[in-house]
């Protein structure tokens, strides 16, 4: 069939540019086409194609320091605009701007905001109607805080010109000062320092000058010069900006040669500290640009990258063979990969030692931040093993080096860890091992360890048993007395541990997390960040807090050192922030961090419900609120509402899912469900689900809005070599029985029930075809079907078509929870394995997988196909070209969600099938022709 006009036109647009504009045309044609054979509701629009490519967000924002003052953006990524809003926190003044804005900051005395839109500085006076002062720019900078927030009381800006005179501008008093022309400048974290690059013409040569501003004294000190033909190509100022290191690149005959350069403040040039040809650098390597300070500004980590191998090439006639050996340690397409040529290594700011790090069997390990004077570095041993706990993992050894004293050395050989940070003063390094289950201090002067948590009453592995292997609950909190005591966390509550073990571990919240069933966090806490802070008795500890049960999300506030509980500030139907141990990590939005004003007591927060769109609120005590946007971009459509839903798993337990009903509900009609699923996702209940197309799984909100029910059941699951049971039984256990009591619903139509899932929950998606005949249609994308096959087999390169990665672990110890090789237990691989029971499948199956699947072979989707092709079984294969785990651009995305909606109305709604059902689409016509026209003949698929 020769394309529509419509569909001509579309190719035309995508042809010549996917701009914002093009794109709005493209999917309006695209929505006006009613691909989905959907009529809009009465009252509401449905969510349809335009609706997603246009849907704002609110993204950035900022709160000025006395909390006078708001800024936010509203940004549409789809239109290409951003919308920057400054407001008072009352309401009475306002000022908006659209297109092309960027870095706003407030400066430190509330009476300016300063931003940039396209090439013009715009300096806002707050509060006042007054025309904004207009500077054109070529760019601008500030200091930064450890979160990308301007802060401090400057910032510069270079002026047009063919060099760029730069101009130092006061945020306080709203002076300038003029610097000269600059090839580049940067300031340090604390905004204290500038650095100035100029370039300076003697005797015919442009020469590279540096000098360092002080910004307190305003006093400038030249710190370097080059020499002809050198060049900057890095710098980094240490944490406390008292030290600059940077790195030149100079040519010498034709060869080019680095060298690193350190400035302390106070001394009157910069120093070289090594280069290239330096006999403490071994011949085989050279330096790299990179640059990084430690965080107590002893040491400089340096990175060196190996030089060429002259390996020769094989002769004409030689033999091409790979030959695979069962010593090789990793299988031979992958040994490519093991050819390490960048290593670290660390100079010494004060003094001449220096070190490399790092060699081809011991690699710096993740927790490569130091504070104090030394590092840890790994290497793995060659397999796997599961002990009497059933702990599984990969055995590593850990090696504590001083960097000072070389016969300070210490080994952990065959351990797990986690969550490893030294204290403020670099005397304790903290960890977790996943063997013991434990946290453990390591006394770095002593050379003596301390097993933490061994006599608290609570653990602080996870709680959930859905691990093979007992990870921490969550990371490292905070310091006490100068890092002599560390918090951490157990599941629910907060706790304070003698490092030197010497003192019980005491409960800093009462135990009043694990009572009431609510994970307590420290409000500004990330996981597996570096937790820097330091706590005292009498200290006001600020938590957030997740309740596990009702899903509700708030604040509380406990006394660091007092007798009583934690006192609830706030706790309801709302997600406010959440860090990732506080839930499954499925979310669709965490939430936001709270931002205090630095000179008030004032914090801008995001709330949010599944009904209500993100808005930013401002509050005093976290008790009451008071609204500052009034977002709502779902109030024009057919939005949802959600709801929990207990029920009456198969083996006896209570179940627990999320049931999304459109807003124009009615409780007489009979509605088709959807089930979503993964693992545990019911921490969902108070997200927003903001529509998207689909680029994994179904969307939310675009099946609610067309009439659906969406079920989102939490799938508990246990290791197979303990429970017997394999990924695919519990999720039975799960999904059936959430089908069968939804099913006894008088507004569910239960003969129209689909089921739709993505990895994992394609896994499981695949299990339920073959074991159950109750859904009416079923679509997976990137599935395992085959786990024999999948654990024997290797994984695509994600750049290239080569296999090279087996995938073994995540079936015997990750995801997949086997606990077990294939030959200890065939019968969890047998069961488990989709394909071996495609003769029971009567769902008919839309299966989604693209050959550029980096996470699942591609050829596990095509097992399941041609296996229920082989038996005459209603099943299509979709494979996008650019597509890989997920669908990797709009487009594609926007086609898959026509077609799972086409799909699914089809089977659980009874409109006209698709041509591309039907008839097919002949790999002729790829590209061509689509197959969305519906198909009026009468025919079935």
């Amino acid at each position: 069939m020769k394309n529509p006009p419509y569909t001509i036109f579309i190719k035309h647009v995508i042809s010549i540019r996917f701009s914002s504009f093009s794109l709005f045309i493209l999917l309006a044609l695209l929505s006006a086409t009613k691909l989905c054979g959907q009529s809009k509701p009465a009252d509401k629009p449905i969510i349809d194609s335009v609706a997603i490519a246009t849907w704002p967000s609110l993204t950035r924002c900022a709160i000025s320091p006395s909390g006078r003052y708001i800024a936010y953006f509203i940004d549409n990524p789809g239109l290409n605009s951003s919308h920057l809003v400054i407001v008072n926190n009352n309401g009475s003044w306002r000022k908006e701007y659209d297109n092309n804005v960027s870095g706003f900051v407030f400066a430190a005395n509330d009476q300016i905001g300063v931003f940039q839109q396209g090439d013009s500085l715009h300096f806002r006076q707050l509060g006042e109607n007054s025309p904004d002062r207009v500077l054109p720019i070529l760019n601008f900078k500030q200091p930064l805080n450890d979160k990308g927030e301007g802060k401090g009381e400057w910032l510069a800006y270079q002026q047009p010109g063919s060099r760029g005179q730069l101009v130092l501008f006061n945020l306080m008093n709203h002076t300038e000062q003029k610097l000269g022309e600059v090839t580049n400048y940067e300031f340090d974290q604390k905004g204290t320092k500038l650095l100035l690059e100029r370039k300076i013409l003697i005797d015919g040569n442009n020469l590279i000058s540096l000098q360092l501003l002080d910004l307190k004294t305003m006093q400038m000190t030249s710190i370097w010069m080059g020499q002809p033909g050198d060049q900057l190509s890095n710098n980094a100022f240490s944490p406390d900006g008292q030290q600059l290191a940077f790195v030149v690149t100079s040519t010498v005959n034709q060869d080019k040669l680095l060298s690193i350069w350190c400035y302390l403040v106070g001394r009157d040039k910069a120093e070289l500290k090594i280069q290239d040809g330096d006999a403490r650098i071994d011949n085989r390597f050279h330096l790299s640009e990179s640059l990084e300070f430690s965080r107590n500004g002893n040491w400089l980590f340096l990175s060196l990258n190996a030089k060429p191998l002259n390996i020769p090439k094989p002769g004409p006639n030689a033999v091409q063979v790979d030959i695979w050996s069962y010593r090789d340690r990793v299988v031979q397409p992958a040994q490519s990969s093991l050819h390490n040529d960048h290593f670290r290594a660390i100079a010494a700011t004060n003094g001449a030692n220096f070190q490399r790090l790092e060699t081809d069997e011991e690699r710096l390990s993740d927790f490569s931040g130091i504070v104090g004077d030394a590092v840890v570095t790994v290497s793995e041993d060659s397999s796997w093993w599961v002990d009497a706990q059933h702990h599984y993992t990969t055995p590593r050894t850990y090696h504590v080096r001083s960097l000072i004293d070389k016969n300070k050395q210490f080994s952990f050989n065959g351990k797990a860890l986690q969550n490893l940070f030294y204290s403020p003063y670099g005397r304790w390094m903290v960890y977790y091992d996943a063997i013991k289950g434990n946290y453990f201090s390591y006394d770095l002067n002593l050379g003596i360890t301390h097993n933490l948590t061994k006599h608290m009453p609570t653990k602080v592995s996870n709680d959930s048993p859905r691990e093979i292997t007992k990870w921490a609950a969550a990371g490292i909190a905070g310091w006490i007395k100068e890092g002599n005591s560390v918090l951490l966390y157990d599941n629910y509550d907060l706790w304070s541990i003698d490092l030197s073990g010497r003192l019980l571990p005491v409960n800093v919240t009462k135990g009043y997390g694990a009572l009431h069933h609510i994970k307590l966090r420290l409000m500004e806490d990330r996981d597996l960040s570096v937790k820097e802070s330091s706590y005292t008795l009498g200290d006001t500890l600020l938590l957030t807090g997740f309740n596990v049960g009702n899903k509700h999300n708030g604040f509380l506030r406990q006394v660091f050192g007092a007798k009583k509980s934690p006192e609830v500030l706030y706790m309801g139907p709302y997600t406010f922030d959440r860090v990732n141990s506080q839930h499954s990590r499925h979310a669709f939005d965490n939430g936001m961090i709270p931002i205090k004003a630095t000179q008030a007591n004032c914090w801008l927060v995001k709330r949010q419900s599944a009904s209500e769109a993100p808005n930013y609120f401002l509050t005093n005590d976290f008790k009451l609120y008071r609204p500052i946007t009034q977002f709502a971009p779902q109030a024009k459509y057919n939005w949802l509402t959600s709801e929990i839903v207990n029920f009456k798993q198969l083996d006896g337990t209570r179940g627990q899912g999320v049931l999304y009903k459109p807003e124009n509900f009615d409780p007489k009609k009979k509605y088709p469900v959807i089930f979503n699923y993964y693992e545990e996702i019911t921490e969902r209940l108070y997200e927003f689900p903001t529509p998207q197309f689909m680029r994994a799984n179904i969307d939310v909100a675009w099946f609610v809005s067309r009439g659906y029910l969406v079920f989102t059941p939490d799938i508990c699951i246990q290791p197979a070599n303990t429970t017997g049971k394999t990924v695919g039984q519990w999720a039975y256990n799960s999904i059936v029985a959430a089908a069968q009591y939804l099913a006894k619903l008088s507004y569910v139509d239960s003969k129209h029930m689909g089921i739709q899932g993505h990895s994992f929950g394609a896994q499981e998606t695949n299990y339920l075809v073959t074991h159950t005949h109750l859904f009416a249609a079923a679509s997976e994308m990137a599935g395992i079907t085959d786990q024999v096959s999948a654990y024997l087999g290797l994984l695509r390169n994600f750049e290239s078509d080569l296999e090279y990665k087996e995938d073994q672990y995540i079936r015997e110890a990750g995801q997949i929870r086997f606990g077990s090789t294939l030959w200890q237990h065939p019968e969890f691989y047998l069961r488990e394995s989709a394909v071996l029971y495609a003769g029971q499948v009567t769902t008919p199956l839309l299966i989604v997988h693209n050959k550029r699947d980096f996470a699942v072979s591609w050829r596990q989707g095509v097992e399941m196909y041609m296996a229920l092709r082989r038996l005459e079984k209603p099943v299509w294969l979709l494979q996008y070209d650019e597509g890989h785990h997920t669908m990797a651009n709009n487009r594609d995305a926007m086609d898959y969600t026509n077609r799972a909606t086409q799909f699914f109305d089809y089977y659980l709604k009874g409109t006209r099938p698709p041509k591309w059902m039907t008839e097919g689409v002949p790999a002729s016509m790829k590209g061509l022709d689509n197959g969305l026209a519906l198909d009026s003949s009468g025919k079935r698929p």
